[in-house]
């Protein structure tokens, strides 16, 4: 479902989409999808920053982070 959800916006929008579900208490899991960003770069702040796991394409990365919201904010 989230990837069906990202694949919609990501048609839809220039820039980054994305959609990350949990909570702060036990983490996130995401995706996150560009059609004109290499989201590669991105899973690379996440995982630099936050210590993130996952990866994928240069269109689309997905995985887990333990974090919270308002960290997660931040590497956008």
């Amino acid at each position: 479902v989230m990837r069906s959800v990202v694949n919609k916006l990501v048609e839809q929008h220039d820039g980054i989409c994305g959609i990350f579900v949990g909570s702060d208490e036990d983490g996130y899991n995401y995706i996150v999808g560009s059609k004109n960003i290499d989201c590669r770069e991105i899973a690379t702040k996440l995982r630099e920053k936050l210590s993130a796991r996952g990866g994928g394409k240069s269109q689309m990365i997905q995985g887990s982070v333990e974090a919270t919201k308002a960290e997660i904010k931040e590497v956008f």
